[in-house]
């Protein structure tokens, strides 16, 4: 297991992935993609040569995205259940999944914040 630089609070995450700098359970995010001409990033200057280059995407630890669904609820809202997996007892948060060995089922998140077992359709939807 290596770790990378979560972009978002500098923390470590886990990278399970052979040479890969993806973090588990993260996000990776697209800088480039998100500015425009005359959006909040404006990539003019940038595509012009006029600004300092920026990061071709920001890695975001699993911590750093619940934050951003905290003051961005309608984002968190989006999600439907079983993003990621979480393999403890208790889920990590609303959004994990785990298989649970002894009965072969899908479990995610119910609304009292345990595990239940997935109702076709809902998972990954």
């Amino acid at each position: 297991m290596s770790t990378v630089i979560c972009n978002g609070c500098g923390g470590n995450c886990r990278t399970n992935l052979v040479n890969s700098d993806l973090p588990d359970n993260g996000w990776v995010l697209p800088y480039p993609s998100f500015g425009y001409y005359g959006g909040f990033s404006d990539n003019l200057g940038y595509l012009l040569g006029d600004n300092e280059p920026q990061p071709d995407f920001w890695r975001l630890c699993h911590d750093c995205i619940l934050a951003i669904f905290s003051v961005l609820p309608a984002l968190g809202k989006s999600m439907s259940v079983g993003q990621h997996p979480c393999d403890d007892d208790t889920p990590c948060c609303k959004w994990a999944w785990k298989h649970d060995d002894d009965t072969n089922t899908t479990l995610v998140v119910g609304d009292d914040g345990n595990w239940r077992k997935a109702v076709a359709g809902e998972f990954l939807s």
